[in-house]
């Protein structure tokens, strides 16, 4: 690759490894890797059930699926569970190859080809290949709404220089923002790199304005990550002190699973549920996205 390629190869990484969100619910895989397949009758499920799992680490827990595995190549749910732990292990390649192995078997779902294709970028040091840019493809042939494999296509357009078709996919990405998401903060950020100026997201609490998003292009990735965790800290303080709406406290939630912290994530999941109780919809909602990444019960 050029010179010029360099540095948006590392912004592809930087934003791959963040929309990852890989909190693997260590539940599923640690009950997967006790029960694993119901074709594989392998000891009698009283007896696999016994089994701890609670207090075996992830490696542990991924070693024993691969063992199964081993043993039963053709388990597309085996594949299916593992793939998302060798990312959190930083094992992108495996992770690609047991998602194909997963589609092959099961067959092909938006999820699935996203996943894949994400993997690969990772293992492609952040560059958007053929490979992965096809992956992406057939997720939005899917599901032309879902937002990760658009977001990772206009990536591989920027990265090609091809400015004009850059802009016009995140604007249309933009576009179906609802106001705060990290996602939309993301987007603008790599408008403003292409010189396109945004509308600051509409929301209750206080977020990124303009200068933060211009500022943000400028930055090293390490005061990129200190200027969002500055941000969450600051929402976490005031839903803490002040309280907020329920989009609020589920707003948090999302942003710290961007963050990367699974005890702070857990922790402010019980936090929105004490807040909220009073409204057991709201409290409904927030163990919902907790299971969706993976803190949940």
């Amino acid at each position: 690759a050029d010179a010029g390629s360099r540095p948006r190869a590392r912004i592809g990484l930087r934003v791959a490894q963040a929309l990852a969100l890989v909190a693997v619910p260590l539940g599923t895989i640690g009950l997967y890797s006790v029960i694993g397949s119901p074709d594989v009758p392998d000891q009698p499920l009283q007896a696999r059930l016994q089994e701890p799992v609670q207090n075996r680490s992830l490696p542990d827990l991924v070693a024993r699926v691969e063992q199964r595995l081993a043993e039963e190549p053709s388990d597309g749910r085996g594949w299916d569970v593992i793939a998302p732990a060798y990312m959190r292990l930083g094992r992108a390649e495996d992770a690609a190859a047991a998602y194909a192995a997963a589609i092959r078997i099961l067959g092909s779902t938006e999820r699935r080809e996203t996943d894949r294709g994400e993997a690969l970028v990772i293992a492609n040091n952040g560059i958007v290949g053929a490979e992965a840019r096809a992956a992406f493809e057939r997720a939005v042939a899917l599901d032309p709404g879902a937002i990760k494999p658009r977001f990772f296509l206009a990536l591989a357009l920027t990265q090609e220089n091809r400015k004009d078709e850059a802009i016009a996919a995140w604007q249309a990405l933009l576009d179906e923002a609802e106001g705060g998401e990290a996602w939309a903060e993301a987007v603008r950020v790599e408008l403003a790199k292409l010189g396109v100026e945004t509308e600051p997201a509409v929301a209750a609490a206080p977020g990124p304005n303009q200068d933060d998003i211009a500022a943000a292009a400028q930055m090293t990735a390490e005061d990129r990550s200190a200027m969002i965790r500055s941000m969450v800290d600051r929402l976490d303080t005031r839903l803490s002190e002040e309280g907020g709406s329920t989009d609020e406290w589920l707003r948090l939630m999302r942003a710290v699973a961007v963050l990367g912290d699974a005890d702070r994530l857990r922790d402010t999941a019980t936090r929105a549920e004490e807040a909220l109780k009073g409204d057991p919809a709201a409290v409904a909602q927030v163990k919902s996205l907790a299971r969706e990444l993976g803190v949940g019960s």
